[in-house]
């Protein structure tokens, strides 16, 4: 039973029904033996019954292992040539055995071994086997070693990916918040440009009807013509001189009385009037302010003249230079001749606007009053600085400054002067800056590109 389950697991073999009757053979009888023997005191009916059957048994056994062994060796099972001799030294150990058993054959000590020559070649087989096995084994563990080296390299390459993915994620998240950002900046410049574009034009409609009236009233003074005021003051004498002789002059002092209060309304009147055309200009000026920067990035507003930004500058500081004086202020500047390419008038906006704001800033302390205006090239860039020693701006006001309307100067300011010249400079490609320090100094910083 031993010999056929090993050839049959050995080769990999299904045991089928005639294996399992051989099994069942020689597992019965020595079982039918044994309880003979215990239960008797001999082996009787074994020997009478049972022994020729056991020996006429091993015919088949013979045969059926040979069958086997011998498909075995067609089909190509590996190691079945070490089954197939160590069968045939089981075959020739039994018959001698036998033919021994029966007197047909004496003993010999070459066949007597033939079982231990069957051990012998099985050992062999198994042998070549295990070490066979032994030796797919370590190249199994080599294969999974070079793949745990290659999952590794993998999962750091994922890691690695895994990581550049998360930048890229972020990075793109970072670029669409900003474009979501500039979308929302966009509709809202252009929400209030319609509205501020729509006032202005009404307003300036209004305030035009009643700079007319007023100027009907009270002429520009460089055009040399008198007032109304002045005029009504000038008949009222003329009246005085006529009426002065047909009157005694007790009877004149009330009249005169009354004309003096004629004058002093009209004087009142001239006032009022004065100070409504100076709103009303102030009006006018705010409106075209206004409908200026709801132009700007409507079309490409960038000149083609050569401009010379240094004498621009040089300028802007001969005829600020009596302000200067008059507020006492220091003006230092520091200039590179530069050209680039643009309309003058803006790039005198751009300058004045900060030269303006800095003057405002240094009115603000009572001494050593300081503003530097730098201009020089920096790579490809016009570089201007315009650094004042005034009050500073407030570090959460940094990010309004550029903002619409929004102004440090409620009394004088109307809040487009920055927002104006920022939306300039960046239709000429260039940035503005501004750092700042309360109470001690602030630096705009503008970078325009050169003349190609």
């Amino acid at each position: 039973t031993s010999l056929i389950n090993f050839i049959h697991a050995f080769l990999r073999i299904k045991k089928g029904k005639v294996g399992w009757a051989f099994d069942f053979i020689y597992i019965f009888l020595p079982i039918f033996l044994l309880i003979e023997y215990f239960t008797q005191g001999n082996i009787y009916y074994y020997d009478k019954f049972l022994y020729e059957p056991f020996i006429l048994s091993t015919l088949p056994l013979i045969i059926y292992l040979l069958t086997i062994s011998i498909k075995s060796l067609i089909s190509k099972k590996e190691y079945a040539i070490y089954i197939f001799i160590g069968i045939m030294f089981f075959v020739i150990g039994l018959f001698y055995s036998i033919f021994v058993f029966i007197d047909i054959i004496p003993k010999d000590p070459i066949l007597n071994e033939s079982f231990f020559a069957m051990s012998l070649v099985f050992a062999v087989a198994l042998a070549r086997r295990y070490a066979s096995t032994f030796m797919n084994l370590e190249t199994t563990q080599a294969e999974l070693q070079i793949s745990y080296d290659k999952l590794g390299q993998t999962n750091q390459e994922l890691a690695n990916l895994n990581h550049t993915l998360e930048d890229k994620v972020i990075k793109r998240t970072s670029q669409l918040e900003d474009a979501h950002k500039k979308i929302i900046k966009l509709e809202k410049e252009t929400l209030e440009k319609q509205l501020a574009g729509g006032f202005a034009h009404e307003m300036r409609n209004a305030l035009a009807g009643a700079k007319l009236v007023i100027s009907k009233i009270l002429p520009p003074s460089h055009t040399g013509e008198e007032n109304i005021c002045i005029q009504n003051s000038s008949l009222l004498m003329n009246i005085y001189k006529h009426v002065k002789e047909r009157f005694d002059e007790e009877d004149i002092v009330p009249i005169v009385v009354l004309m003096k209060q004629i004058v002093e309304n009209e004087e009142d009147i001239e006032r009022i009037l004065k100070i409504a055309g100076e709103a009303t200009d102030r009006g006018l000026k705010l409106t075209r302010q206004i409908m200026e920067y709801t132009k700007i990035g409507e079309e490409n507003i960038r000149g083609d003249e050569v401009v010379n930004i240094t004498k621009v500058i040089q300028g802007i500081a001969d005829i600020t230079k009596e302000m200067f004086v008059q507020e006492d202020i220091v003006l230092e500047l520091k200039l590179e001749e530069i050209v680039v390419l643009g309309f003058e008038n803006h790039l005198h906006s751009i300058v004045n606007n900060l030269v303006l704001n800095a003057i405002d800033a240094v009115k603000e302390i009572t001494e050593n009053r300081l503003i530097k205006v730098i201009c020089k090239k920096d790579t490809d860039f016009c570089h201007i600085e315009v650094i004042d020693n005034g009050v500073g701006i407030p570090e959460e006001n940094i990010e309004k400054i550029y903002e619409p309307f929004y102004s440090t100067k409620p009394t004088t300011g109307i809040g487009l002067g920055l927002g104006y010249i920022a939306k300039l400079i960046s239709s000429y490609d260039g940035t503005i800056d501004v750092r700042s320090s309360p109470k001690q100094q602030t630096k705009f910083i503008v970078r325009i590109p050169l003349l190609a």
